[in-house]
């Protein structure tokens, strides 16, 4: 599991401070492959491998996401095998 932390971000009543993303399967992998454009795959993987609503993961500003982006990468390669 990775934890990432950022400022908190609100959506309705809740608040996030960070995400914990486990492993991806290749149920995940394969589901992402559905979505076209590289932004709505991200945000889906985000969503899906935190457990996070897809809802709440929107409302994360581009800043944090660029650094939530950059830890997704590493997990998605460490799944592929490319280290």
């Amino acid at each position: 599991m990775t934890t990432i932390t950022f400022p908190p971000v609100a959506y309705g009543k809740q608040i996030l401070t960070s995400l914990t993303f486990r492993p991806p399967t290749l149920g995940d992998m394969e589901e992402s492959e559905r979505i076209t454009g590289e932004i709505a795959k991200t945000v889906f993987l985000v969503a899906r491998l935190s457990g996070v609503p897809i809802a709440h993961i929107r409302q994360i500003p581009a800043t944090h996401f660029a650094a939530i982006v950059d830890r997704l990468g590493i997990i998605e390669e460490n799944a592929r095998g490319n280290r």
